[in-house]
C-alpha cells in the first residue's frame, strides 16, 4: 500500500511541492495504476509460451510508386520562388 508518507517523499525528491490532499490523492491514483500494471505483468507472463508469433515485413516492396518527375511541375508551381527547376529559398546557414 502506498502511503501519504510515500506521495510526500517522493514529492521531495522531485522537488516539488504538494498539499496533503494532494498527496492522498496521488496515493490512491498510484496504488490503481500499480494494481493495473501489476495485472498486465500478470497476463504477459501468462501468455508466454503459449503462442507462436510469426514476424512479418508490412513494409511495401521496393520500386518507383508513380513516373519520376510526374509531379514536378504541380510542386514547383505551388513554390514561391523557383530557380533553375528548384524551389529556391533563403540561406540559414552562417559559415562564421
Amino acid at each position: 500500500m502506498i502511503t501519504r508518507q510515500d506521495i510526500q517523499k517522493l514529492a521531495e525528491l522531485a522537488r516539488i511541492r504538494i498539499t496533503e490532499k494532494e498527496a492522498d490523492a496521488l496515493a490512491i491514483d498510484a496504488e490503481s495504476i500499480l494494481g493495473y500494471v501489476f495485472d498486465v505483468g500478470e497476463v504477459s507472463a501468462a501468455g508466454q509460451g503459449d503462442a507462436h508469433t510469426t514476424l512479418t515485413n508490412v513494409m511495401r516492396k521496393d520500386g518507383e510508386p508513380h513516373e519520376s518527375g510526374a509531379h514536378t511541375e504541380a510542386i514547383l508551381a505551388g513554390a514561391p520562388n523557383v530557380e533553375r527547376g528548384y524551389i529556391k529559398v533563403r540561406k540559414v546557414i552562417n559559415r562564421e
